[in-house]
């Protein structure tokens, strides 16, 4: 993930985070991180998911599928 975060300026937790690459990533509340990912050389489904167990749990997950586009909202022919 490529992180940006909004919160209180200068925060350490956060010190030289914005354009570095994580795997994971500690949210303090109250916080807002947009991350954008990459996939140079895969096709397919993962699950994204919050590594505290009761939220996800709870429902902190969410399903992701890398696939070529069609161009018209879906994807190409053999990748699902």
């Amino acid at each position: 993930m490529n992180v940006s975060v909004d919160g209180e300026p200068d925060d350490p937790q956060y010190a030289n985070l914005k354009g570095e690459w994580r795997d994971t990533l500690f949210v303090k509340g109250g916080y807002t991180i947009i991350t954008r990912s990459r996939y140079r050389r895969y096709m397919g489904d993962f699950v994204l998911h919050c590594h505290i167990l009761d939220r996800e749990d709870r429902g902190m997950m969410l399903n992701v599928r890398v696939a070529i586009p069609d161009g018209a909202g879906g994807v190409a022919n053999g990748h699902h």
